[in-house]
């Protein structure tokens, strides 16, 4: 018969956070600042008390957040390109209407 020595369990949260453009960038302009500069003002002005358990968790949030400016960019880049489409659209209908217009008045 086996025999269990030792039973494994793991508790974890996940937490999934839906940013708009505007925070996405507020949040990777606080993590540019660096963990280390970061945590060296916070600690200096607000003291270490409250951040100083939530450490690790902060150096790994701001790994994360790091690189998360691309998804931002790009969708700047996408809005530019439809607007230019839409751009290019709009001139291309009202090239027609105008042809349109002139040909029932000839």
């Amino acid at each position: 018969m086996a025999n269990l020595s030792r039973i494994g369990m793991k508790v974890e949260t996940v937490c999934v956070l839906e940013l708009n453009d505007a925070e996405v960038e507020a949040l990777d302009a606080l993590a540019g600042y660096g963990v280390d500069s970061f945590l060296k003002v916070f600690y200096e002005k607000l003291g270490r008390a409250y951040m100083e358990p939530h450490e690790a968790g902060l150096r790994s949030l701001f790994k994360a957040v790091q690189g998360c400016d691309h998804l931002v960019k790009a969708a700047h880049e996408c809005r530019e390109f439809l607007g230019l489409v839409a751009e290019e659209r709009n001139a291309v209908i009202q090239q027609s209407r105008s042809k349109r217009r002139l040909s029932r008045i000839a």
